[in-house]
């Protein structure tokens, strides 16, 4: 797992679930770099997504670690 990836998901651990700016700006990185790290993660099954309504406007994600990421962390 990449240096980055493993930076993201104990974020997410420490301090999830978290929407893609807060990820940015914890990691100071761009939502672009954010969203591909989390699209990956997710096809690995290792990061959540969870629909938040907020009232009007586009609905938005919030993104946390999934339980096979938990799993794998135990075991390390």
């Amino acid at each position: 797992m990449a240096n980055e990836d493993a930076k993201l998901l104990n974020l997410l651990a420490d301090k999830g679930p978290l929407p893609i700016a807060d990820i940015g700006r914890h990691l100071a990185v761009t939502r672009t770099a954010v969203n591909e790290r989390l699209i990956r993660l997710m096809g690995e099954g290792l990061v959540d997504r969870e629909l938040v309504r907020g009232g009007r406007g586009r609905p938005s994600y919030q993104y946390s670690v999934s339980s096979k990421a938990r799993k794998r962390a135990g075991n390390n």
